[in-house]
C-alpha cells in the first residue's frame, strides 16, 4: 500500500503530469468559463431578442388594431357620407318624390335602398315596391329618430332579413317632418370589417406556431377576443392584464402557460383615436427558444470537446516532445547515480533539452574519463603502495639487521677496549717487572720464561685483538654495504612517493573538475559531487602521507649519509689500529725472539733490558693509543647503534605509512570498481 502511495505521489509529482495534466485543467477551466459564459450570454441575448421581438409584435397588434378601428371608422364615415349626400340631394332636389325618382336616384348613387317615411312610420315611397304602404313598428330606430334633435341617425351595418347580404342604413330629416331611410350595400365594408376584428387579428397572430396565445382586453378586463376562444368573455385578472388594460404601462413576464409551456408574456395597451380601451396580450412560447438554446448549448458543447481533445492531442504530443528527452536523461542520471557511465544518451532536440541532454552528456563522458583515470590511478597507487611496503618491510629487516650487526660490534669494541685495558695492565707488569729485572739482574734468567710466556699471553691478545678487528672491520664493511643499499632503498621510496605526489595531485584536480560538472549538473549531480568531494579527501590524504613519507625519506637519507660517514671514519680508524696491532704483533716477535735468545745472552741482558724498557714504553704508548682507538670505536658503535634503532624505527614507521597508504588505495580502488565505464 505505501509503495502504491508513493508510486501515485510520484507520479503525480513528475514534470509529464504537471506539463500535461495542469494545462489540461486550465484548458477544462477556460473552456467551461468561455462555454458558460457563451451560453449565458446566447441565452440573454435570445431572451433579450425574443422580449424585444415579442414587444416589436405586440406593439405591431396594438397599432394595427388601431388602425383597424380607424379604418372601419373611415369606411363607416365613408357610407355614412354618401348616406348623408344622398338625403341632402332629395331634401334640396326636386319637390315632387315619386317613386321613379328614388329609383332613379338609387342607379345614379348606387343606393341598395331608399325609403321615405312618413311621420307615422309609414313608408310613402320606396325603390322596392313591396315596401310601399308598410308601417313600422313603434319600437323600430325611426321612431326614436323623429323624436330626437338629430338630422341624421345611422345603423350599424347589419344582415338583411331576407338575404346573405349586408346593408348600411342611415336616416335623414326632411323638411317635412318625414324621413328618408337610405341604404346602400355593405357586403365589402362589412367583409374588410369582419377581416379588421380583433378576434381576426388575434386568430392571425396565434397562427404562429411560437404564439402560445393572443388575448385583447378592454379596460374592464374582460376578454374580448382571445386565440382560444371558449375563454371570449372571461375576466383576466393577473398582473399584467391590470398593468397594460387598466394603467396603459407595457408589461412582461415568463411563466408556464397551461403548467407546461413556458411563455414570455408581453402585454401592450391599446388605444382607440387616442384614446385607452384596452390592452393586447400575447405570449410567445420559450419552447423553440429553449430548443435553439439547447442545441446551442450542444454546439457549444460540441465544439468544447473537440477543442478539447485537439488540445489534449497537441498537449500530448508536446508534453511527449519534452518528457521523452527528460525520461532519457533521469534514467541516465539514475545509471550514473549508480555507478554506470556505460550508457549512451541520445536525444534528437536542438531546444534546450537537447542542449541540456549534450551537457549531460558531455558531463557524463568527463566524469567516465575521469573515473577511468582515477581507477587506473589508484590501480597504480596500490601497486607503488605495495612495492613501497615491501620495500619498506624489506628495509626494515635490512635495518634491523644492520641494528643487530651494529650491536654486535659495539658489544666486540666494548670486549676488545677492555681487552686493551688488560693489556695496559699487563704491560704495566711487564714495566715493572723489567725494573725488577733490571735492578736484580741475577733473577733475570728466572724470569725469563715467564716473560717468554707473558709474551705469548700478550702475543695471543694481540692476535684476538688483530681479529677482534678484522671481524669489526668486516662488520663495518657489511654496515657500509646495509647503508649503500638502505640509500638506495630510500633513493627508490623517494621517487615512489614523488610519484605517488604526482598522482595524488592529479586525482584531486580530477575530482575538482568532478566536483566542478557535478555542480554545473545542479541537483542531478549531487551524488557525483559527493563522490568527487570523497576522492578529492582520499587524494589529499595521500598526498599528506606522502609528503610525511618524504619527510622520514629524508630523514632517513640524512641519518644514512652521517652513519655512513661515521662508518667511513670507523673503518679509516679500524685500518689504522690494523696497522698499529701488526707492528705489535711484530714488536711481540721480536720480543719473544729477544727472550728466546736472551739465556745465551744473558750478558747483554742490562743492554737488552734497556732496549726493552724503551720498547715497553713505546708499546705501552700504542696500546695506550689502541684503548683510546678502542673505546672510539665503542662510542661510534654505540652512536651507530642509536642512528640504527632511530633508522629501524623510522622504516617500521615508512612501512605503517605505506600499509596505511596500501589500505587507502584499496579502498579508493574499492570505490571506484563500483563505476561501470
Amino acid at each position: 500500500m505505501r509503495r502504491k502511495n508513493l508510486a501515485k505521489k510520484s507520479k503525480s509529482n513528475s514534470i509529464k503530469f504537471k506539463i500535461f495534466t495542469i494545462p489540461m485543467v486550465i484548458m477544462v477551466i477556460v473552456i467551461a468559463l468561455i462555454a458558460s459564459m457563451v451560453i449565458y450570454l446566447t441565452k440573454s441575448n435570445l431572451t433579450m431578442q425574443l422580449k424585444a421581438d415579442g414587444f416589436n409584435l405586440t406593439r405591431q397588434i396594438s397599432n394595427n388594431m388601431t388602425k383597424n378601428y380607424e379604418i372601419s371608422d373611415s369606411l363607416n364615415e365613408n357610407i355614412d357620407t354618401q348616406i348623408k349626400c344622398l338625403g341632402n340631394f332629395i331634401n334640396n332636389g326636386q319637390a315632387t318624390i315619386s317613386n321613379e325618382y328614388l329609383t332613379s336616384l338609387s342607379k345614379n348613387f348606387e343606393a341598395e335602398e331608399i325609403n321615405i317615411i312618413g311621420s307615422d312610420g309609414k313608408i310613402v315611397f320606396s325603390t322596392q315596391p313591396n315596401n310601399i304602404g308598410v308601417i313600422l313598428k313603434k319600437d323600430h330606430i325611426v321612431f326614436k329618430f323623429l323624436n330626437d334633435n338629430k338630422d341624421f341617425l345611422e345603423e350599424p351595418i347589419r344582415k338583411s332579413v331576407d338575404s346573405e347580404k349586408y346593408y348600411k342604413y342611415g336616416y335623414v330629416k326632411k323638411s317635412d317632418g318625414s324621413v328618408a331611410q337610405i341604404g346602400f350595400s355593405a357586403d365589402r365594408v362589412h367583409k374588410l370589417t369582419d377581416s379588421l376584428e380583433n378576434q381576426v387579428l388575434v386568430d392571425n397572430v396565434a397562427k404562429d406556431k411560437s404564439i402560445a396565445y393572443a388575448i385583447f382586453i378592454d379596460k374592464n378586463l374582460k376578454i374580448q377576443a382571445h386565440s382560444e376562444h371558449e375563454l371570449i368573455g372571461k375576466s383576466s385578472d393577473d398582473s399584467g392584464s391590470k398593468s397594460a388594460a387598466v394603467e396603459g404601462k407595457d408589461y412582461s413576464s415568463t411563466y408556464m402557460y397551461k403548467d407546461t409551456i413556458p411563455v414570455y408574456d408581453i402585454d401592450v395597451p391599446v388605444y382607440k383615436n387616442g384614446e385607452h380601451i384596452g390592452a393586447v396580450a400575447v405570449g410567445i412560447s420559450m419552447v423553440e427558444l429553449n430548443s435553439t438554446i439547447n442545441k446551442i448549448i450542444i454546439i457549444i458543447i460540441g465544439i468544447s470537446i473537440i477543442c478539447f481533445i485537439a488540445f489534449l492531442v497537441i498537449m500530448n504530443k508536446v508534453s511527449k516532445g519534452i518528457t521523452k528527452p527528460l525520461e532519457i536523461l533521469v534514467n541516465s542520471s539514475n545509471s550514473i547515480a549508480n555507478g554506470d557511465f556505460t550508457e549512451d544518451i541520445v536525444v534528437n532536440s536542438n531546444d534546450e533539452l537537447g542542449i541540456l541532454a549534450n551537457s549531460f552528456k558531455v558531463m557524463s563522458e568527463n566524469l567516465r574519463n575521469a573515473i577511468s583515470s582515477i581507477k587506473e590511478q589508484s590501480q597504480i597507487i596500490t601497486e607503488m603502495s605495495s612495492n613501497l611496503y615491501d620495500n619498506s618491510s624489506e628495509m626494515t629487516t635490512t635495518t634491523n639487521e644492520v641494528a643487530s650487526s651494529i650491536h654486535d660490534i659495539a658489544e666486540g669494541s666494548t670486549h676488545q677496549a677492555q681487552n686493551l685495558v688488560d693489556s695496559v695492565g699487563d704491560m704495566t707488569t711487564l714495566s715493572e717487572e723489567m725494573e725488577s729485572m733490571y735492578e736484580k739482574l741475577t733473577t733475570v734468567k728466572n724470569k725469563s720464561d715467564a716473560t717468554g710466556q707473558n709474551a705469548k699471553d700478550g702475543k695471543d691478545s694481540i692476535d684476538n685483538l688483530s681479529e677482534s678487528i678484522n671481524s669489526v672491520n668486516q662488520a663495518i664493511e657489511t654496515v657500509s654495504n646495509k647503508i649503500g643499499s638502505l640509500n638506495e632503498s630510500v633513493s627508490q621510496i623517494g621517487k615512489i612517493t614523488e610519484v605517488i605526489d604526482s598522482i595524488s595531485s592529479q586525482t584531486n584536480l580530477l575530482a575538482l573538475n568532478a566536483a566542478i560538472e557535478a555542480a554545473r549538473a545542479g541537483e542531478q549531480g549531487k551524488s557525483f559531487s559527493v563522490v568527487a568531494d570523497e576522492i578529492r579527501k582520499l587524494a589529499e590524504q595521500s598526498q599528506t602521507s606522502t609528503l610525511q613519507i618524504q619527510e622520514l625519506i629524508n630523514s632517513i637519507t640524512n641519518e644514512s649519509q652521517e652513519l655512513s660517514s661515521t662508518a667511513v671514519n670507523v673503518k679509516t680508524s679500524m685500518n689504522d689500529q690494523i696497522q698499529i696491532v701488526d707492528i705489535a704483533i711484530r714488536n711481540f716477535n721480536n720480543m719473544i725472539d729477544s727472550i728466546g735468545t736472551m739465556s745465551p745472552l744473558i750478558e747483554d741482558t742490562h743492554v737488552s733490558i734497556k732496549r726493552t724498557n724503551s720498547n715497553k714504553e713505546q708499546v705501552l704508548s700504542k696500546i695506550e693509543n689502541i684503548t683510546a682507538v678502542a673505546e672510539e670505536n665503542t662510542a661510534l658503535s654505540e652512536e651507530i647503534s642509536a642512528s640504527s634503532e632511530e633508522l629501524l624505527a623510522s622504516t617500521e614507521e615508512v612501512t605503517n605509512f605505506a600499509k596505511t597508504l596500501n589500505e587507502i588505495a584499496d579502498k579508493l580502488y574499492v570505490e571506484t570498481e563500483k563505476f561501470k565505464v
